[in-house]
């Protein structure tokens, strides 16, 4: 098996330099990351989420009642005329 630490058969460090770091690698907290949105308008959004989803729960529940009630009148419909 090859070594991972190996390109073409060479070491792809020295092991001596020290790692670089990225340039927003920091102690937590104190940067704030691009593209990361603050917690108040995370929350926001994932309360807007989770209304949309009980809305949609909601509506597909009305729409399975409606479904078995015109399924039953069907069901006595057909019986009616036997």
């Amino acid at each position: 098996m090859a070594d991972p630490w190996c390109w073409g058969g060479k070491p792809t460090g020295s092991g001596v330099s020290p790692a670089t770091l990225e340039p927003n690698v920091g102690p937590p907290a104190t940067q704030r990351l691009e593209g990361v949105q603050p917690e108040e308008e995370l929350m926001s959004s994932l309360g807007q989420m989770l209304a949309r989803i009980e809305e949609m729960g909601r509506v597909q529940a009305e729409e399975n009642r409606l479904t078995r009630t015109t399924q039953k009148h069907l069901l006595i419909e057909a019986e009616g005329e036997r």
